[in-house]
């Protein structure tokens, strides 16, 4: 039930995240073509502030929940599946982040071997 529940927010916080992406490259590609953010009104650079936040915030979730999946997985004895859950945390992950994510990997990798 765990695994189905974050397979779920999973599917849900990548569509955000993508949405939200491709909101913010479409505002970054519009103010180069006018010549960068000073040109445009301030409300411009806040919707961009808010758009970073968001990517941030929809990366964050993706992180927790690939790395919870890729734990229960690991416990599971479902070694193969953990690791590839533990790689797409590592694509998320912020930079404090990746050391633990890195220390998960290698866990797994080591009862791979066993």
């Amino acid at each position: 039930g765990a695994l189905t529940a974050f397979q779920r927010i999973i599917e849900i916080e990548a569509k955000a995240l993508d949405s939200v992406e491709a909101a913010l490259i479409q505002l970054d590609n519009y103010a180069a073509s006018v010549g960068g953010y000073s040109r445009l009104m301030a409300s411009a650079n806040d919707r961009r502030t808010a758009l970073q936040r968001s990517v941030s915030s929809h990366r964050g979730q993706l992180h927790l929940n690939y790395r919870n999946s890729a734990i229960v997985l690991r416990d599971a004895g479902r070694q193969p599946e953990a690791l590839a859950a533990a790689q797409s945390a590592l694509e998320v992950a912020s930079d404090d982040e990746r050391a633990i994510i890195d220390g998960l990997i290698l866990d797994i990798e080591n009862r791979m071997n066993q």
